[in-house]
């Protein structure tokens, strides 16, 4: 289902960007 594919890349990117804000809050560079 093209749906349930969709809705896992959208969890990945919101891990992601969790993530990415979580460094950023931390200091933290790349």
């Amino acid at each position: 289902d093209i749906n349930y594919i969709l809705q896992i890349q959208n969890d990945d990117y919101l891990k992601v960007c969790q993530t990415e804000r979580r460094r950023l809050s931390e200091g933290t560079d790349i």
